[in-house]
């Protein structure tokens, strides 16, 4: 939704600004420790065996059984001592996500810390 955003990819990088290439692009410094997926993450979290996994950044739907089910999908990188980052967590018009986040929270006993007013940062 950033303007500036969309300028910069769209006009000077020539890439769609959430597309794959975009994000892979933006991250290539670190592509020896990064693995991007893109998918329905309903589908493909449950494949992927999340013990080997110490840091997720989820940004995927935004209703509360999406989130849901994204955070059930990574509660093994909680138990191995990692993070999980959440984006868009208080947006007014999905509640859902806000509200999945904080009880998986309270469920779990982890500790949750807003960022920016955007992010929350899951920990154990």
């Amino acid at each position: 939704m950033n303007p500036l955003k969309k300028i910069y990819f769209k006009y000077i990088k020539r890439q769609e600004p959430y597309s794959l290439e975009a994000v892979a692009d933006l991250l290539k410094k670190f592509k020896d420790n990064v693995t991007l997926i893109r998918g329905n993450s309903n589908k493909f979290l449950k494949k992927i065996d999340m013990k080997k996994v110490d840091y997720v950044f989820l940004d995927g739907g935004h209703d509360y059984k999406t989130v849901k089910n994204d955070l059930n999908c990574c509660v093994n990188v909680l138990e191995n001592g990692g993070t999980i980052l959440c984006d868009d967590y208080d947006l007014t018009y999905a509640p859902g996500v806000k509200q999945a986040i904080d009880e998986f929270a309270k469920f779990n006993k982890v500790t949750t810390k807003v960022l920016f007013n955007r992010f929350v940062k899951i920990e154990k």
